[in-house]
């Protein structure tokens, strides 16, 4: 028993490792990826002024019967910063 606890952490502790690099190995592919559109060389700099990010009448679900998001609506302001919180299966990632 004493041996245990200890090899069991162990385990797990590997296994986030593995699942790390995993995660790293598919990121760095992402990253590697060419553009499919791109600017010209002689395209003007967006100005950007009192931008938001505006959702409206958001919804999603993974089955017609159960319904993740329904009818959300909120903006976020530009240069502020906004936390989604809520329980696991909530929507979080979906938006």
């Amino acid at each position: 028993i004493q041996l245990y606890i200890p090899l069991n952490f162990l385990g797990v502790i590997y296994r986030e490792i593995k699942q790390a690099t995993t995660d790293m190995d598919r990121m760095f592919v992402l990253l590697g990826t060419q553009q499919e559109v791109a600017d010209t060389p002689s395209a003007p700099v967006l100005a950007v002024n009192g931008a938001e990010v505006r959702f409206r009448h958001v919804g999603f679900g993974y089955e017609k019967n159960r319904v993740i998001l329904d009818d959300v609506d909120f903006t976020i302001a530009a240069g502020t910063t906004t936390a989604v919180v809520g329980h696991s299966g909530s929507g979080k990632s979906t938006l």
